[in-house]
């Protein structure tokens, strides 16, 4: 089974729909376009390949990423299901996105560490730091 094909199983279970329905509903709607981002951001499938994957036209593919993704991912509950897929990707398959592969094999490792943090943790650590160059200055 192609990595694409696992994706879309993936994001179909997520939602326990079949991203391939002949369905306008929103919850389609918006299911498909999170499958979108993360065959873009994960895989080097065409246009073309990723809309087949789903019944589509190639058009579909390229009106989601142009006007409904942001949206889609503005929502607090898709943007969680978004993040928790992409978890998933990385530390199951292996996988980071483009970005990540060039911005890790560029960084030390103690920032890597920091970029691991929660937000509430990097806070934390950054008052830490700014904490002790106060001191430093005294």
């Amino acid at each position: 089974m192609s990595k694409l094909l696992k994706l879309k199983d993936l994001v179909g279970d997520r939602f326990r729909i079949n991203l391939s329905d002949k369905n306008r509903s929103s919850e389609y709607v918006f299911a498909r376009a999170i499958y979108f981002r993360l065959a873009s951001r994960y895989f080097g499938n065409t246009v073309s390949e990723v809309a087949r994957s789903v019944n589509r036209h190639h058009a579909t593919v390229i009106h989601s990423r142009e006007n409904v993704e942001d949206y889609v991912l503005s929502i607090k509950r898709y943007k969680e299901v978004f993040l928790s897929l992409c978890e998933q990707i990385e530390n199951e398959w292996g996988m980071l996105h483009e970005d990540e592969r060039i911005v890790r094999d560029k960084l030390e490792p103690h920032e890597i560490e920091y970029r691991n943090l929660s937000p509430d943790n990097q806070q934390r650590y950054r008052d830490a730091c700014a904490s002790i160059l106060i001191d430093l200055k005294e």
